[in-house]
């Protein structure tokens, strides 16, 4: 489940750069986007790409998901060859989802798998991502794609204002921004998170942490 690859990078550079004191997230997503047109224009405007990665996120709850119930979860993913465990928490979930973000590095997220697990809680899903990252000022931009989901945007800045400024920057409509997460965003295409266990790319034996995007 885990591809773990050594590495001395601290953080990774952009929550080093942008995230290191924050405790709330702020994002929103844009679905069904063209990805190709997405990139021209954030180069254009001078984002920086920081990565093309496929992530390798497992999403853990207690036996009575508590924890989704409310809108949050834990879980471990890779950032690159970085590995984190985050504990999320839903604040408010309106115009831009807002979750409290607990972060922390880990070394080895089998050993980070095993402390959650003698904590009392278990694997909900398994899933891959890809991922192409950018970065412009305090803004991020993240065109992703999950197995059998057309490919969508997120927009996370550290506040309200800065991800408005994202979209419009992107002449993206406001009304197509949505504030909703994994599981949401799994329910609108008809994929219940209850009823499965994991969600693949059709590549068996491709297990490379860094793995460029392919749209």
């Amino acid at each position: 489940m885990f591809t773990r690859k050594e590495t001395s990078t601290p953080l990774s550079h952009t929550r080093e750069l942008y995230f290191k004191h924050m405790s709330t997230e702020i994002e929103v997503k844009i679905l069904e986007i063209d990805p190709l047109s997405l990139i021209a224009k954030i180069e254009s405007f001078g984002g920086k790409c920081l990565g093309d990665w496929l992530i390798y996120t497992t999403i853990y709850d207690f036996p009575d998901r508590k924890l989704l119930s409310k809108g949050g979860y834990v879980r471990i993913r890779n950032e690159g060859p970085v590995w984190h465990c985050t504990y999320k928490s839903k604040i408010t979930q309106d115009s831009a989802k807002k979750m409290l973000e607990l972060d922390m590095q880990v070394n080895d997220p089998e050993i980070a798998d095993q402390i959650l697990k003698a904590l009392g809680l278990q694997e909900v899903l398994f899933f891959e991502k890809r991922r192409r990252h950018y970065v412009s000022g305090p803004i991020i931009f993240d065109i992703d794609q999950l197995p059998g989901i057309p490919p969508f945007l997120e927009i996370e800045a550290p506040s309200q204002e800065e991800v408005e400024a994202g979209m419009e920057i992107l002449k993206i409509d406001r009304k197509k921004a949505l504030s909703i997460g994994p599981k949401e965003l799994l329910a609108h295409y008809g994929i219940d998170i209850d009823k499965i266990r994991e969600l693949r790319f059709p590549n068996p034996g491709k297990k490379a942490p860094l793995d460029p995007i392919q749209f």
